[in-house]
C-alpha cells in the first residue's frame, strides 16, 4: 500500500518541480529586462545631458567612458544627486548608475582579468610586523608625498605623460615624490602589461611603429592601472597593506590618514570588484578625510561627497 502511495505522488512532484522550473524561467527573464530597461533608460539621461550641454563624445571612446566613470564618482554634479533637471528621482540615480557601470566595463575593462579578493576592512587585524626587508629599503614622507599632490593637482608635471585617465599616474607620481623607487626599465614602447613591476621612464627615440599618446615614455601598468598598482604594492610587496573594502566613510577615516590611497571599485554583472578609480588622502579633520585627484581634477574633496551604493565602494591602502 506505501509502495502504491510512493507512485501515485510520483507524476505530483514531477508537476510541481516542472512549475518551480517555469516560474524561475519567468523571473528571471523579467529581472533580465528590468535590468535592460534600466540600463537603456539611464543612456538617454546621458545623451539629453551631452545634447543639452552640447558636448560632443564618441560613444565606445575611452574619453566617452571616462565622462561616465568621472558620473559614477560625483564629478558631474548634475549627475551625480538627485533633485536636478536631469535627475529627477532615485530611478534616474540607479539607471545612470547601471548604464555607467555597465559601459565603463564594457570599455575599458573588457579584458579585466580578477586578481586576489579583497576581504571587508572591518576585518583587517593588524599584522605582529608591518615592516619586512623590501620594506627597509624605502623611507616614505607623507609630508612630500601631499605637498606633491598639493602642487600638481591642476598643474600637470612635465616629466609625466598626461593621459585621458590620469588617476593612477597622478598617485603613483605622488607616491614616488613620497620616498618610493621604479621597479622595472620598459619593453621598447609605450606601455608593458605588468603588475610585477612599477615605472615610467622616457622614451626619447621611439620607433615609427611606437604609435599613439605616449609614445615618447616606456611604463607599466603597474603605475597606470587601479588594480594593477594596488598588487604590485600590497601583494607583490610589502610596501604597503590592502586594508580592505568599505562602504563606510568613518571606517576610512579611522583606517587612513594623509599619505594613503583610497581605490574606488565599482560591481560588474559577474559579480567581479574592479577597481575604476584612485584618490589621494590630502587632509583630514573631525568630519572625516579629503582626497585629491587627477581626471576629475580637484584638491582636498571631502570623502562623504563622493557617492557609494550596493555596486560602489572604497578600498584601503595604508603606506607606512
Amino acid at each position: 500500500m506505501d509502495n502504491q502511495k510512493g507512485e501515485k505522488m510520483k507524476p505530483v512532484k514531477s508537476i510541481v518541480l516542472i512549475l518551480i522550473c517555469c516560474l524561475s524561467i519567468i523571473f528571471l527573464s523579467e529581472s533580465a529586462a528590468g535590468q535592460d530597461k534600466l540600463i537603456s533608460d539611464g543612456e538617454l539621461i546621458v545623451e539629453r545631458y551631452l545634447l543639452e550641454k552640447r558636448i560632443s563624445l564618441e560613444p565606445e571612446s575611452e574619453e566617452y567612458a571616462q565622462f561616465l566613470n568621472s558620473i559614477l564618482w560625483g564629478g558631474v554634479m548634475e549627475l551625480s544627486k538627485v533633485g536636478t533637471d536631469f535627475v529627477k528621482d532615485q530611478y534616474d540615480l540607479e539607471a545612470l548608475e547601471a548604464y555607467c557601470i555597465e559601459t565603463v566595463i564594457q570599455i575599458l575593462y573588457d579584458d579585466y582579468v580578477p586578481g586576489p579578493p579583497d576581504p571587508p576592512a572591518e576585518s583587517y587585524v593588524e599584522p605582529q610586523s608591518f615592516s619586512d626587508d623590501k620594506n627597509q629599503t624605502f623611507s616614505y614622507s607623507r609630508s612630500l608625498a601631499i605637498q606633491y599632490a598639493r602642487d600638481y593637482y591642476d598643474n600637470y608635471n612635465s616629466s609625466y605623460p598626461a593621459f585621458t585617465s590620469d588617476c593612477q599616474n597622478f598617485v603613483s607620481q605622488i607616491v614616488k615624490r613620497g620616498g618610493f623607487g621604479m621597479s622595472g626599465d620598459g619593453d621598447g614602447c609605450r606601455s608593458e602589461n605588468t603588475y610585477s613591476e612599477w615605472y615610467m621612464i622616457p622614451n626619447p627615440d621611439p620607433t615609427i611603429f611606437c604609435l599613439g599618446d605616449g609614445r615618447y615614455f616606456e611604463w607599466s601598468t603597474g603605475w597606470t592601472v587601479v588594480d594593477h598598482f594596488k598588487w604590485y604594492f600590497t601583494y607583490n610587496n610589502s610596501y604597503a597593506q590592502n586594508l580592505g573594502w568599505t562602504s563606510s566613510y568613518s571606517t576610512a577615516a579611522i583606517m587612513l590618514a594623509p599619505g594613503d590611497v583610497i581605490q574606488l571599485q565599482i560591481l560588474g554583472s559577474d559579480g567581479t570588484w574592479i577597481g575604476s578609480h584612485s584618490v589621494f588622502v590630502t587632509k583630514e579633520d573631525s568630519t572625516g578625510l579629503y582626497v585629491t585627484s587627477h581626471t576629475d581634477d580637484y584638491l582636498d574633496k571631502k570623502l562623504s561627497d563622493i557617492p557609494l551604493s550596493s555596486s560602489k565602494r572604497l578600498l584601503l591602502i595604508r603606506f607606512p
